[in-house]
């Protein structure tokens, strides 16, 4: 009957790890370079980027004196005119030789002098050209360049954001895979050693007790509801994957092994604290909040000072008359100015602005300083879990080695009746326990590697 265990046994192996022939096979790098690639995310915040260095722009065009034209064409009921009222001109006396010559006076009747024709056209050309503004536009300027930055790093922020959720759940994949592959290979070897245990029950041998055929059974269905169980959770976690990549849904994969290259290089936390610093994107972010709240401070405070610009324009008049407000003279004219304008008193106003932006500084500033405290302590966390994770790790990778060995000499010593049927199942529950438990505390290690990475504003593998 030991006999009937081999031939059972070695029919599993030889169907084990069947897969669909069909399947993509997707490895983490490709992943994350579609995530990178198709994520709504990142699409989304490029644009933001685009938005800001539009909106720079802008303020650059200040740099540059600005010409507008502007055609009119006016048609009137009638032709404008003005009326010079009746009037007199008085010759005063004029004295020649002792003789007296005195004139009568000279009457002027009322003139209807026409203005200008009914049907006139004008164009305008005007320009200006800021020369100081107090500071204003310097400000304005120094703020959408700090805004250009927060969008860039925005961008580093959600791809880091993405290749860490990317890699999540394609570790999540991983680990289920294992534990099914685990699980599988112990209920099938239960179900093997169940099938020896009826013929054995049944033929009355007294090696096998109806207890060990209960307790085997129970093992056997127990596995196989965790299996249902796991299935389930896989076919979720794909799909989750599939969302991060931001591809269809139906989409037929299995996945790569990942393989593990990172090499922690930190002695301590305040080495991770100095990188985070350096790399973090949101630490970035915050500095560049910092450094536009500064600068509406200067935009408050422009406030006080005189705006200087320069001005001017040229009229251009069409009109088929030549007289009155159509000469020659007034149909072409230019000017140009210099305009000054400042505040004199405004209610204290400009001075509570100040004190506003200010205070706003201030407490971004406070808030800054909270979350640079966060980082410290997020620094300790990766730290200790990254050690301990791979220590224990490491440890359970060696029980899992000698839980293997046991399994097969028992294996071998089962087959030659040198013990029972409860060592065997014994040895098949603690090897599969023991592998459960390497692959979860694996799968813990890769998750805190994972976060230390998006802690330090990494993106690549490797890095």
């Amino acid at each position: 009957m030991r006999l009937f265990f081999v031939i059972l046994y070695v029919s599993y192996f030889v169907n084990l790890n069947a897969q669909n022939a069909n399947a993509q096979i997707l490895s983490l790098d490709s992943c994350i370079s579609i995530a990178i690639k198709n994520h709504p995310r990142i699409k989304e915040v490029s644009f933001g980027l685009k938005i800001a260095n539009e909106q720079k722009n802008q303020i650059n065009s200040v740099d540059y004196p600005e010409f507008n034209l502007k055609l009119s064409g006016i048609a009137l009921d009638e032709s404008p005119n003005f009326v010079s009222p009746e009037s007199q001109i008085i010759v005063p006396p004029i004295e020649i030789g002792g003789l007296i010559i005195q004139s009568d006076p000279i009457n002027i009747p009322a003139q209807n002098v026409k203005a200008l024709d009914k049907h006139t056209g004008l164009a305008v050309i005007d320009f200006k050209y800021p020369i100081w503004s107090g500071g204003y536009i310097s400000a304005l300027e120094k703020q959408i360049n700090e805004a250009v930055n927060i969008s860039k790093f925005q961008i580093i922020k959600e791809k880091v954001d993405i290749v860490a959720e990317v890699k999540t759940r394609f570790h999540t994949i991983y680990l289920l895979n294992n534990l099914l592959e685990t699980v599988n290979d112990s209920k099938n070897l239960l179900t093997t050693t169940l099938k020896l245990a009826k013929e054995l029950y049944q033929q009355g041998d007294n090696t096998v007790s109806r207890n060990d055929y209960l307790r085997n059974k129970m093992l056997v269905d127990y596995l196989e509801t965790f299996i249902i169980d796991m299935e389930s959770k896989l076919v979720l976690a794909k799909v989750a994957l599939l969302n991060s990549m931001g591809v269809e849904y139906d989409l037929d994969f299995e996945i790569q092994n990942p393989s593990d290259e990172y090499v922690y290089k930190f002695n301590n936390y305040k080495e991770i604290y100095i990188s985070v610093k350096k790399k973090n994107p949101l630490w970035e972010i915050a500095n560049s909040s910092l450094a536009a709240f500064e600068s509406k401070i200067e935009e408050a405070r422009s406030e006080y000072f005189p705006k200087i610009g320069l001005f001017g324009s040229y009229n251009r008049l069409f009109n088929n008359y030549n007289y009155g407000m159509s000469t020659k003279e007034n149909k072409n004219q230019w000017l140009i100015g210099v305009g000054l304008e400042l505040s004199i008193f405004n209610g204290f106003r400009t001075e509570a602005k100040i004190n506003e932006a200010k205070y706003k500084y201030l407490q971004l500033n406070e808030k800054i300083n909270e979350f640079e405290k966060g980082l410290i302590a997020l620094s300790q966390k990766a730290h200790i879990e990254v050690k301990s994770l791979e220590l224990k790790t490491n440890k359970l990778y060696f029980m899992m080695a000698e839980a293997k060995e046991n399994k097969e000499i028992i294996e071998k010593a089962y087959i030659n009746d040198m013990v029972e049927l409860p060592d065997l199942i014994e040895s098949t529950i603690y090897e599969s326990l023991i592998k459960s438990q390497y692959y979860t505390a694996k799968y813990n290690y890769e998750l805190a590697k994972i976060e230390l990475k998006k802690l330090l504003g990494e993106i690549n593998e490797g890095m």
